[in-house]
Parts: structure tokens; sequence; C-alpha cells
């Protein structure tokens, strides 16, 4: 500034430009058409600038966020009112009254060339410690600032990973004002009003395995909403075990309307805290292919929900969430089967509350609660419910729920992928449930009834039998098997029992389908049976069977007490 003011503008944007090469060695250039300033107010103004890698030379810096990145840095216009000189040369802080930014975009590549750059196989590893080095390099170079008003106009964003021609991260049409923003050594940034708007953001996860995309995004203190959020991946079944963590050959969940209410941005910052009154969904919809043909992955040990919460490293409350509207489609294909089963709830509506780690909040309402409702194939209505203890220990969990009447050909479209026959006829009369569990095992009761059930092989029978002649053996005898009617009214009625014990790898959705099933199969007189309650009908077959011989034994010595009698008094009369 004490050069712009005894040479003038021209001769601080030349300097400015000179400044930038010597700076950089070369690296870098500097395009700058316009530069405006006041000496007694200390205000700036500059127009069209353009900063970026001179492609000409090979020279580094000695700058690490310079050397290791690739950076294009422009704006039409960059409007600076009292910048405060003093502060910034004795304590080295920037305390600006006014910062404006009109439609800035940033691109920023890995330098692929770098000398100290590792190489990492693992793809997904890569793209982290990428950004995270972007990161580092850039606080390096940030001092403490205050600004007490920012506004920034349409602005864009764009990091390439030094191999992938898209970007790993962009941001499309970013627009904010925010009032006393301030940054501290070693604290937080702090916010005190804001309020912005974005049109889209997307970003790479792993190497062309996931993307995720949200659109139109606005905040004003409280409030967060998000019109579109949505995260698909597809992975061919050649690569699906190389990638870590992904189970199915194809994922799609699209959110819309997402709206976070009584947000309380303060302790994000300050205490490492997230706190949300309520959060609105107003539209979900998940796609799931499996192919059962690959080999299972990801062998860690899966939390339950309790834990997984419990033991997050970020404390947050979440007094509501709703979604209003869903829809969950499942494909899976068994080996062998020309096509996938397929299945879909529709309809659903989910009401979480109380989901929360934070410790004064579970001492308040030590329990949360999920109620969910949907439409099976279309059909049946179903109701579930979940409770979470939050102060247990053994992170156990309490399921009840119900499923309404539908038919049995509704299932069809899943059953005949999967195991290779399809219900001719019968009808579900309807199914209740409740049944408990925690990190080991579930178990409970299952109640279910219908009638004139008959089951059908489908075209490809034999060829099922000739590759697995077991499978083909329990599908032949199925119609010789179960029965055709189970209702509680007939005598032979009884309820299915629950028993399911967990599979460490695997989640509680697929934890609480596989003890719905063995409650489904118990009904039919199939299954695994609960260890314990097989122990408990041993000891009372056992107990039973002393009382049978007991009476046998008393009946044996009355006749023969009666027999004597019988011959003492013949012999007497």
């Amino acid at each position: 500034m004490l050069l712009a003011n005894y040479y003038g503008p021209e001769r601080l944007l030349t300097y400015a430009k000179e400044r930038v090469q010597e700076t950089t060695r070369g690296r870098y250039e500097l395009e700058l058409d316009t530069l405006d300033f006041n000496v007694f107010t200390l205000s700036v103004y500059l127009g069209d600038l353009r900063f970026q890698r001179d492609t000409s030379t090979d020279a580094y810096s000695g700058i690490s966020l310079l050397d290791k990145h690739d950076l294009t840095i422009q704006f039409e216009d960059l409007t600076v009112d009292y910048f405060n000189l003093l502060r910034y040369v004795l304590r080295n802080e920037l305390k600006v009254d006014y910062f404006a930014l009109t439609h800035p975009q940033i691109e920023i590549r890995q330098n692929p060339d770098y000398q100290a750059a590792a190489k990492q196989e693992d793809r997904t590893a890569a793209d982290a410690a990428g950004l995270q080095d972007l990161t580092d390099s850039t606080v390096n170079l940030m001092p403490a600032f205050l600004i007490n008003t920012l506004q920034v106009d349409r602005a864009s964003f764009a990091f390439y990973e030094a191999h992938r021609p898209e970007p790993l991260l962009q941001v499309k049409g970013f627009s904010t004002t925010l009032l006393d923003l301030r940054s501290e050594a070693d604290a937080p940034i702090r916010v005190g009003q804001f309020n912005l708007q974005l049109d889209t953001l997307s970003a790479w996860v792993g190497q062309y395995t996931a993307r995720v995309e949200v659109l139109g995004l606005s905040a004003v203190d409280t409030l967060l909403a998000i019109d579109s959020l949505h995260y698909g991946h597809v992975v061919s079944p050649q690569r699906l075990n190389e990638i870590k963590g992904f189970r199915a050959s194809k994922l799609d969940v699209q959110v819309r309307d997402l709206v976070f209410r009584g947000m309380d941005y303060d302790r994000l910052p300050a205490d490492t805290g997230f706190v949300v009154r309520r959060i609105d969904i107003g539209n979900v919809n998940l796609l799931l292919e499996k192919d059962q043909n690959e080999a299972r992955i990801n062998p860690q040990y899966k939390p339950l929900p309790t834990e997984a919460l419990l033991e997050s490293p970020l404390v947050f409350r979440i007094d509501t969430a709703v979604i209003r509207r869903g829809r969950v489609r499942v494909a899976m294909q068994a080996p062998g089967a020309k096509a996938p089963g397929r299945l879909f709830l529709s309809q659903i509506r989910v009401h979480i509350t109380n989901l929360t780690n934070h410790g004064p909040s579970i001492a308040e309402n030590p329990q949360l609660r999920a109620h969910a409702e949907a439409y099976l194939m279309g059909e049946g209505q179903v109701n579930l419910n979940y409770r979470f203890p939050l102060d247990a220990g053994s992170h156990a969990f309490f399921v009840d729920g119900s499923l309404g009447p539908m038919s049995f050909e509704a299932l069809n479209p899943f059953v005949s992928g999967l195991a290779f026959l399809r219900f001719a006829s019968g009808r579900v009369n309807g199914m209740t449930f409740d049944f408990s569990g925690n990190e080991s095992h579930t178990e409970g009761t299952l109640r279910l009834e219908y009638e004139d059930l008959k089951l059908a092989k489908l075209k490809d029978f034999q060829a099922v039998v000739d590759k697995n002649p077991r499978n083909g053996l329990l599908i032949g005898l199925a119609n010789l098997i179960v029965p055709t009617h189970h209702l509680s009214t007939k005598k032979s009625y009884r309820p299915g029992e629950i028993y399911w014990e967990r599979e460490y790898n695997r989640d509680i959705v697929h934890y609480s389908l596989q003890s719905l099933i063995s409650g489904a199969i118990s009904n039919l007189g199939f299954g695994p049976k609960n260890p314990e309650n097989k122990a408990d009908r041993k000891r009372r077959r056992e107990a039973k069977k002393r009382e049978r011989e007991a009476r046998k034994r008393e009946r044996q010595e009355k006749k023969a007490r009666e027999q004597k009698e019988r011959r003492e008094e013949k012999k007497n009369g």
C-alpha cells in the first residue's frame, strides 16, 4: 500500500505481476486488468484477475501448496474496505470491514510429477489423502483473520486428482453472506450470522465407484435445506472384491426436500457437537442390486446402531427425524438364476426420536425409538417399531411389528429369482412378531396365519437339481411338507420361534430380516432353534417321560394289588 501511495495504481499493477513471478520463481503468472485503491480508507478494488500456472516452466517455488498442486484462480471483481494494515504488520492478523468477491473460479489439480508425491494403490485412500494435503497446505498459508462482512457471489470450485479426468470435488453456484467471520490461532473458524445458496456440489468416492451430488442447497441461521441429494455407484463383478466396503453391485440413493430445522451452529465448532431439533425428508428412493455369486467382503465387525452412536467421536443430538415418503427396491440374483429376484417397499414413512449420544440428553430420555410404515410389494401393510436403550451396556434392542393381508403370488418376483419356485396360490391372513436382540443373537415369537398355499416349480428347476441335488430335493418335497393352511383356529397351530445368531460383519437390516425369516420357517416346523429353548424342551420331554413311567408303574402296582386281592378272596371264600 505504501508503494501504491508513491507510485500509483499503474505502477502497483506492474509490481504485483513481477512479485508473483519472483516469489514463485516463474512457476505462476498473474493477469490483472484493473486495480484501484484509497490510501486513507485502506480500500482496494481488483477487476478481472487471473492467477495461473505457467506451464512453460518446470521450476518449483518452494511453497508446498503451489508445488504439489496446479492452481487457476480468477474472478470478475474483488472489493476490500478498510484493511487494518497496522494489525497485519504487528500481529500477522487480517482485519477487514467488508470483503466481496464476484464470480470467483478456483481450479486445483494435483501435480503428478511432484517429487515428493507418494503413490498409493488404494484410490479411495489416495483421494482422501489428496484433499487432506490440500487442506493442510492451505491452512499453513492462512494467518488469523477477522472479517466483519464477507460476500461471495456465484463461486465455483473444482479439485482434480492427478490422473482422473473428472473432478474429485466440484462446487458450482456458491453464494453467501457471512457476518463476523473469524479465525484465531489453534481455534476453529467462527461465524456470527450467515446465509448461503449452492446450485450443485458433486464428489467422487473411490476410483470410478461412487458419486455424491447435492443440488440446490440453502442455509439461513438455524435452517439448512437441500433440494436433492444423490449417491450412486456401479461396480462390475470383476472389480467388486477389489473395493473395500462395497457389498452391492449397484447402489443408488436419491433424497429430495431435505430440511434441517433448529440447527445450533455454535455447538459444532465449539464442542464438536451437532444439535438439530428436526430433520424433514420429503422423499427417499433406494435401489440395491446384489449378485449372490460374488464372495462376501468387508470382514470387519459391523457395529449395531447403538454401538456406532455411542462410540462416535462427534457429539450430536437430533430430536426428531422424519421421512414422509420413500421407496426401496432390492434385486438379488442367486447362482444359476436367469434373472434376479426383485422386492420392493413403497409408501414408506419413518419417524425417529431422540437420536443422540449426548450424555445429559440420554439421562433425560434413555430411549431411541424408530417407527416405520410401508407396503410390501404394493399389497401387505408393514408396521415396524424399534426401541434402542441408549444406556444399555449390552447394546440390546427390541423390535415388534406386523404384516397385513396379502397374496403369496405378490412375492413371486422375489422368490423366483432366489428359490427357483413360485407360489401357485395362497394368501397371508396376517403376521405379528416381537423379538429382542443384542450383538450376538435375537430371540422372540412370530405368529403367521395363511391359507390355500400351493407351490410350483419353475421351468429351470431341473438345472437347479442337477447343479445342487440337495436344493432340488428340498423344493420337490416342499408341497408335501409345508401345510396348505396354517390358522390359529386349528389345534395344531403353534407360533413360530424367532432365533438367529448374528454374523459379526452384517448390519442391523440383514440381522433383523434373517430373524424374521427364522420365525416364519419355524411356523412351518423347520429352521434353527434357540439352544436354551431346545434344552428346556428336552428337559420338559424328559420330565413328561418320567411322569408317564411313574404313572405306568402306579397302574402296574395297582393292577398287581387288585390281582392279589382277588386271589386271596377266592382262596378264602
